[in-house]
């Protein structure tokens, strides 16, 4: 549904989805008392509905597999097996800093940064809902070959992002030392300055979400995969450095420098690869 900007069907399996996960993780868990199976099978459940329910929407581009493994199945196997491997990295990526948090420091201070890390990754979630719309645009520009259309895209969503984005930044910086005891309690007041430093790198990098699919949209996965590999061994030598002498702001500076990092990397190779001089090369 996202690849053929089918967004209204793509919203509702995916509300749909999450729907059901809520209903059946509660059934199994709180109704027939299932523990942490219910939990499991309460998103597995799920989901395995919904993928089949999408299938019947698409059933009029399936092919014969003869011409499948004919054509792009070779193509596309190597397509996501990258992808798979730049999302596994990503994952660690962004879980890093909390993980070494744990090993050199205390348990209250994992709580602490889980806070300021909860608060600053919703400032995310409207570049990834921008994300879902501007992956396929991209990819049909490209594949006409209407590359002032993919720069004038880029150019008008990461500006107008940037802008919204802004704005959220500015109201949890100045409010955020009165959210959080709101929220929380007092006693995780200590998520604050962490906060603030992760405010700057998540801001930049929101911008480049809005267009991260970019890339890949482009077939350069294995861009993406070399550039997440080089970021994440970033993130983790920095992290190992500044926690121990920095305690939280060490790994939220470090989150943050590693997220800039990864943004401007990015833009550097989507910029590059998306005129029609790097297309015909």
């Amino acid at each position: 549904m996202n690849g053929l900007r089918e967004m209204k069907l793509y919203a509702i399996l995916n509300i749909a989805q999450s729907l059901l996960i809520m209903v059946v993780s509660f059934a199994m868990v709180v109704v027939l008392n299932m523990g942490v199976i219910g939990a499991v099978l309460g998103f597995v459940i799920p989901t395995i509905l919904v993928g089949l329910l999408s299938l019947i929407f698409i059933r009029n581009l399936f092919v014969a597999p003869t011409k499948l493994m004919t054509t792009v199945f070779r193509e596309i196997s190597w397509f996501g097996f990258y992808v798979v491997l730049a999302n596994s990295i990503g994952m660690i990526n962004t879980q890093v800093d909390t993980l070494m948090i744990g090993y050199f420091m205390k348990e209250t201070d994992v709580g602490y940064y889980a806070v300021a890390i909860m608060l600053v990754q919703g400032i995310t979630l409207l570049p990834q809902a921008v994300q879902a719309v501007t992956t396929p645009s991209i990819a049909t520009y490209y594949g006409k070959g209407d590359f002032n259309n993919i720069q004038r895209l880029i150019k008008n969503t990461m500006l107008k992002v940037s802008a919204v984005i802004g704005c959220v930044s500015l109201v949890l910086a100045i409010f955020g030392r009165f959210l959080i005891p709101l929220i929380f309690k007092e006693e995780f007041l200590p998520a604050y300055l962490p906060m603030l430093t992760l405010l700057i790198g998540y801001s930049v990098y929101a911008a480049y979400a809005s267009i991260g699919g970019c890339l890949a949209s482009v077939g350069k996965v294995r861009i993406i995969f070399r550039i997440d590999a080089i970021c994440a061994g970033l993130n983790t030598l920095l992290n190992i450095m500044l926690i121990p002498r920095f305690g939280l702001l060490g790994a939220a500076s470090a989150t943050s420098i590693a997220l800039i990092f990864t943004a401007l990397t990015n833009l550097y190779y989507i910029r590059r690869y998306s005129t029609e001089k790097n297309k015909s090369n």
